[in-house]
């Protein structure tokens, strides 16, 4: 248990703290990754709820489109 302890405490040693500048960097590859990992998948679920819909829809629309109204007929009284 010792050695194994001593050799966390000298690993500990070896670990550098960034500097500012490059946590700042680092931060901003990490969210530049993921806006583009969202938009990846933004993209393949747009295609595939496109293509699910021409396959087992209508496959007409690209967008779903509120249906038309129906007049209401009024049955004169009497």
């Amino acid at each position: 248990m010792a050695r194994f302890f001593g050799e966390v405490i000298a690993e500990l040693k070896k670990v550098v703290t960034p500097t500012r500048q490059e946590l700042w960097r680092y931060v901003a590859v990490v969210i530049g990754f993921l806006i583009i990992v969202m938009a990846l998948v933004a993209l393949f679920d747009f295609v595939a709820n496109y293509l699910a819909s021409w396959a087992f829809g209508e496959g007409t629309q690209l967008f779903q489109q509120q249906p038309a109204e129906v007049p209401v007929e009024t049955v004169p009284a009497g």
